[in-house]
């Protein structure tokens, strides 16, 4: 019966996996224009371009039509299964309720700079609203690698740990041009070469006789380069230019009313991450007792992300972080001091006192009494007189007798 229930369970966990996986979904678009003198079979047509846009959106809003796309389209290399599941017909987005999307175009080297980010909220409707392929495809290159080095970058600054990352190509990338980059751009690109993490789920093509042209799907995982001196949420790359509204989010503590944050300690770090917000934003930065509206603090806080609030009453808090223009971020914590626990120790105290009077009890009323001696003890007479001993002349007695009564045949007591 065990071994049921656990197969049952391990059953259970690797079908959640893809679910657990499913989250943010960055998008990479090559802008760059047919070069001239390109022959017209190998040209890529703005209906390829639209078809393969389309084809990315259902795939990330789970509304994959295999039957529209898989006529022209053929899926390549190891695939992964979460990949198979959708393109099968499974249904399940890539993208998760609360993940950033991302569309970057890229072509000629500041091309990037243009991306859009957006939290999806509602799938597949917040995919479909967000949804602004680029409209021209003019650049004169193809700068791919530091847009993938920036959008890794984005991710850290929105305090993201990965994403799936989509790539639609088409044309050759441009890698002698190493020296037009600025020093800032050489170490988005080193430090993504070295820190970052790229498993790859499977790629695209366009028909046989078009393979150049394909979409490419890995997974990017940035935790190493999140420790590699990258602080989510204080670069502010990410400005009104590239979202819709500002998107707050608090990161530290994390906590539901259901499951609070549990506070080790009377210092409670707030910080929180502001994706779009102004370098100089001032932000409104509440702690609120549950059950004590007088141990409730209100902070005003500008041109930072964090603020370490003193505590000096336990009990459960809800931590609400605000800024006009963005929305309002919750959480909850408990806080119990250090060396707390006052209540177990009353509890100890009462055992105490508890445990001393039933040993009181107990010698005085249960336990037997120790033997006197000279004292007969009245059980012997339940057997037999003459199990009885003479008792002895007490020592204290001996002066009240007279010498004088010695030798007259009384014999005293006895």
């Amino acid at each position: 019966m065990i071994r049921k229930y656990f197969l049952s369970l391990v059953g259970l966990l690797l079908l959640s996996l893809p679910l657990l996986a499913q989250d943010n979904v960055f998008v990479l678009v090559d802008v760059s224009g047919n070069p001239r003198g390109l022959s017209s079979e190998n040209r890529i047509t703005p209906a390829m371009r639209d078809q393969a846009g389309e084809l990315v959106r259902q795939l990330v809003g789970g509304q994959f039509n295999k039957d529209r796309f898989m006529q022209d389209w053929r899926l390549s290399g190891n695939t992964d299964p979460v990949i198979e599941n959708i393109v099968n017909g499974g249904g399940q987005p890539l993208i998760n309720q609360g993940g950033y999307l991302l569309i970057m175009p890229f072509g000629d080297k500041d091309t990037y700079e243009q991306f859009r980010l957006n939290r999806v909220n509602n799938v597949p409707s917040d995919v479909d609203a967000a949804w602004r392929m680029p409209g021209r495809y003019t650049d004169q290159n193809t700068f791919g690698e530091i847009a993938r080095a920036k959008a890794a970058d984005v991710a850290i600054d929105a305090n993201l740990s990965s994403y799936y990352l989509v790539v639609i190509s088409g044309l050759g990338e441009d890698t002698n041009s190493k020296n037009l980059y600025t020093t800032q751009e050489q170490n988005y690109m080193d430090n993504y070469r070295s820190a970052v993490r790229k498993d790859a789920l499977g790629i695209f093509r366009y028909r046989d006789d078009r393979k150049d042209y394909k979409i490419e799907i890995s997974k990017i995982d940035l935790t190493r380069m999140r420790g590699a001196g990258n602080t989510a949420g204080t670069k502010q790359i990410i400005d009104s230019t590239h979202i819709d509204e500002p998107i707050l989010e608090i990161v530290t503590p994390k906590g539901s009313r259901q499951k609070p944050y549990e506070l080790k300690g009377d210092k409670m770090l707030v910080s929180w991450s502001c994706v779009g917000c102004k370098k100089d934003a001032e932000y409104t930065v509440k702690l609120l007792h549950m059950e004590d509206r007088g141990s409730s603090q209100t902070k005003k806080v500008k041109g930072r992300t964090n603020y370490n609030f003193a505590l000096q009453n336990e009990g459960p808090y809800r931590v609400v972080v605000s800024n006009e223009g963005s929305a309002t971020s919750t959480e909850y914590f408990t806080y119990q001091a250090e060396g707390g626990g006052g209540s177990f120790l009353l509890w100890l105290l009462i055992l105490a006192v508890l445990g001393g009077i039933a040993w009181f009890l107990y010698k005085q009323f249960i336990a037997p009494k120790p033997k006197v001696a000279g004292v007969v003890d009245n059980d012997d007479d339940f057997f037999s007189d003459r199990k009885r001993k003479k008792k002895s002349r007490p020592a204290q007695e001996d002066d009240f007798y007279d010498d004088s009564n010695k030798g007259s045949g009384d014999s005293g007591y006895f």
